[in-house]
């Protein structure tokens, strides 16, 4: 429902953009940063785990409303899982964001009222590496896949842009990873 609603606004986004252009400028390039909040779940054991991320960011405007962005983030901290397993003992184990990174398009739509506030859709491409640590094993797993996001942009002043953004970044082999972000960019 999240993936149906995010090409949604995106769709309508770049169906929009002959209003007003936000103060980007074609071949601007911003880079900067984002705190996130970041969710895992996996479907098949029911195990949901969140930890902080820092993510860094690097796009160029190809035209005022489309740009074309890469980011790399890793995580800050393990998360602990304390799940119940079905005979109700519990799992103690750690699972680790060794990084992401990713490729994404998006399109960026000032409100009408106010050129400084902008909402954005992202559409991409993310490969994340995890590790998972049960008892005194140590597993790796990669997973990547299609990335959805959506979120708003509020330029401050003399090139700076603050943001917050839901960007879901893969669904694979049951696990879903997703983040809740806030975050800053500076245009060169």
């Amino acid at each position: 429902m999240t993936r149906i609603i995010a090409t949604g606004v995106a769709s309508a986004l770049l169906l929009l953009s002959p209003m007003p252009a936000p103060a980007a400028q074609t071949g601007e390039v911003v880079g900067g940063g984002q705190l996130s909040l970041l969710l895992f779940k996996n479907d098949e054991t029911g195990h949901e785990a969140e930890s902080p991320m820092i993510t860094y960011r690097l796009g160029y405007f190809m035209t005022p409303n489309i740009s074309v962005e890469g980011r790399f983030g890793h995580g800050i901290s393990n998360w602990r899982n304390n799940n119940a397993d079905t005979t109700g003992n519990g799992t103690d184990d750690e699972l680790e964001l060794d990084r992401l990174f990713g490729i994404y398009l998006t399109a960026h739509q000032p409100l009408p009222s106010n050129n400084a506030v902008s909402l954005y859709g992202t559409v991409g491409v993310s490969d994340a590496r995890m590790t998972e640590s049960p008892l005194a094993e140590s597993i790796s797993a990669r997973n990547r896949g299609a990335s959805i996001g959506i979120g708003a942009e509020f330029i401050a002043y003399d090139g700076f842009r603050f943001n917050a953004e839901y960007m879901h970044y893969v669904s694979d082999s049951g696990n879903r990873l997703s983040a809740v972000s806030i975050g800053g960019l500076y245009a060169f």
